[in-house]
């Protein structure tokens, strides 16, 4: 992460990852910020990169 080729957004949840029918690649992930994790208000957008990866917290 030294580098700066790595963002990562605090409360933020994947809600869609959107994937290109033709080629199989992913082409962005839709997802929700929250301010506050308690409460349900929240912004989206989509997030588009070079690399995807998937983490889980359960």
């Amino acid at each position: 992460m030294d580098t700066g080729a790595v963002h990562l957004i605090a409360r933020c949840v994947a809600s869609k990852v959107n994937i290109d029918t033709a080629t199989g690649h992913v082409t962005g992930i839709d997802c929700k910020v929250y301010s506050d994790m308690d409460r349900p208000a929240h912004t989206e957008g989509t997030v588009k990169a070079k690399t995807y990866t998937k983490g889980c917290d359960h």
